[in-house]
């Protein structure tokens, strides 16, 4: 099985999966340590997969970067290593189903921990592996080479990251003026309304005082014409 830069997604590709994992991080020389990682895992053509990609990121951590790109012939020597009873179809949903498995909360008597090894090499290469822990043995369902992204390829996820973060921000400074626009419209209708309103009360009281005052003036005739 040979580790690739997962570099064939597509922004508007669906992803099998694309949530933050907890991951046991092993380090070459330094203390293992848990960070939420980013993993996204999509097919290059979902309809008729050729290759499976793996992408896994820190938001902490700009610069990690690991990724795999599994062809199908790499996955069959992977399933006949690692005696792995799925097809390349199936593949990705059952590494997805893992992936969920480790973000539950552990159970009475096993849970599922997903750990990152770090090699040693110019190479780069890493070992992502889930394991079962259970209260007899830890038992490794899936175990899948890696490859740390190289300063080109770093670059390259990052300027894909910056394009995003462009896009939303465009989006949200479009929304933001579009809201901006209605508040001002709702401002020049409560305007309007207010107006509205201060004239019929001004209509109402002018009225309120002539019928007052008609009613003053029947009165008054009326006790004049009692006084004759």
């Amino acid at each position: 099985m040979v580790a690739m830069r997962a570099e064939l997604e597509d922004e508007e590709t669906p992803h099998t999966f694309a949530e933050e994992v907890a991951v046991l991080i092993k380090p070459i020389g330094r203390d293992h340590y848990t960070a939420q990682l980013t993993i996204r895992l999509w097919a290059d053509n979902p309809a008729h997969p050729r290759s499976l990609l793996l992408e896994l990121t820190d938001a902490n951590d700009l610069l990690f970067y690991h990724s795999l790109a599994l062809g199908e012939s790499d996955f069959h020597a992977l399933r006949s290593e690692q005696r792995l009873l799925v097809d390349f179809q199936s593949f990705p949903e059952q590494l997805a189903d893992l992936l969920r498995r480790c973000c539950e909360a552990p159970g009475a008597n096993s849970k599922m921990i997903a750990s990152l090894e770090c090699t040693a090499g110019a190479a780069g290469e890493s070992r992502l592996n889930i394991v079962e822990s259970t209260n007899f043995r830890e038992l490794i369902h899936i175990d899948l080479r890696l490859r740390q992204g190289s300063d080109e390829v770093v670059k390259k996820h990052l300027a894909k990251k910056l394009r995003l973060c462009r896009a939303d921000l465009q989006g949200a400074e479009r929304r933001l003026g579009e809201c901006g626009e209605a508040l001002q419209n709702s401002k020049k209708q409560v305007d309007e309304l207010t107006a509205r309103a201060r004239v019929v009360a001004d209509e109402r009281s002018h009225l309120e005082n002539s019928l007052q005052t008609t009613h003053l003036r029947e009165v008054n005739t009326l006790k004049d014409e009692h006084a004759r």
